[in-house]
């Protein structure tokens, strides 16, 4: 029976746990009075679903409700992870259950597409082991027991929320992964893929090399557009995992010009 002034409970787990995450990116801290008011639910199942995110590493809790793990983290940073979220937790999901093999090697980037699919390694506990350079994939997968991580060090850049240092590039030369998740600001047959800043164009060609495989995650608002700086041609490149609101003509496009296109949601064949 529902608790007098508590609306009917229309969540399950997952979906309040994803709310939960969602309510956080956007206000920082959410109250356990807000939580049960807006599930209908009680006090403790409110505080079982704080209690499993935190575990995952994707909150702390504290007096009275829970705040991000990544509080710090400059709110640019926060905007971006509410930009097309739900057309990333579409790839980041499609990935986790097509592309990630247990006890392989895998390199997340700093984009936030790479940040959903940390959120989902999390929330499944895979067996894996994680290199990154990404603030936000170290918190998520910090607490994480069945994740190995290496972090790349450096000077923090507070926008893009990555460490970058030139020693980066030596330090990698000791290191292999399995398949490196590629993000971009733009691809097109015309420039291949492509990104706005330098430093993270020197960041992903690094990673790229000590790769067995690149896979581009990118929206499909970036399809078909360039930013300024050149990462590497559909050549290099092993696939791309868009969601599934790309078009057609988009991905017929991209096809056309060799690039194998995966879109999430959508059945092979």
């Amino acid at each position: 029976m529902t608790a007098p002034g508590l609306k009917m409970n229309k969540y399950n787990r997952k979906e309040r746990q994803d709310e939960i995450l969602s309510m956080l990116r956007s206000y920082d801290f959410v109250s356990a009075k807000n939580l049960i008011e807006k599930f209908g639910c009680s006090v403790s199942t409110i505080r079982s679903d704080l209690e499993s995110l935190e575990n995952q590493g994707q909150l702390v809790r504290t007096i009275g409700g829970a705040k991000l793990v990544w509080a710090p983290v400059a709110h640019a940073v926060q905007d971006r992870l509410s930009e097309q979220t739900k057309s990333k937790k579409a790839i980041a999901e499609y990935v986790a259950d097509t592309l990630i093999a247990e006890y392989s090697t895998i390199v997340l980037d700093a984009g936030t597409t790479a940040f959903e699919v940390a959120c989902v390694i999390a929330s499944r506990d895979i067996n894996v082991s994680v290199l990154t350079c990404s603030h936000l994939v170290s918190c998520v997968l910090s607490k994480c027991a069945n994740v190995r991580l290496y972090s790349f060090g450096g000077f923090y850049n507070t926008k893009g929320g990555y460490f970058y240092d030139d020693s980066m590039q030596e330090a990698a030369k000791l290191l292999h992964a399995d398949i490196y998740f590629m993000g971009v600001d733009g691809v097109s047959p015309e420039a291949g893929f492509t990104i706005a800043y330098r430093d993270e164009a020197t960041i992903k060609a690094t990673l790229m090399s000590i790769s067995s495989k690149t896979v581009v995650l990118c929206d499909s608002t970036k399809l078909l557009q360039n930013a300024c700086r050149v990462i590497a041609d559909f050549e290099t490149v092993n696939m791309l995992v868009t969601d599934s609101t790309a078009t057609g003509d988009m991905v017929a496009s991209l096809s056309r010009a060799g690039l194998t296109v995966l879109v999430a949601n959508k059945k092979e064949g």
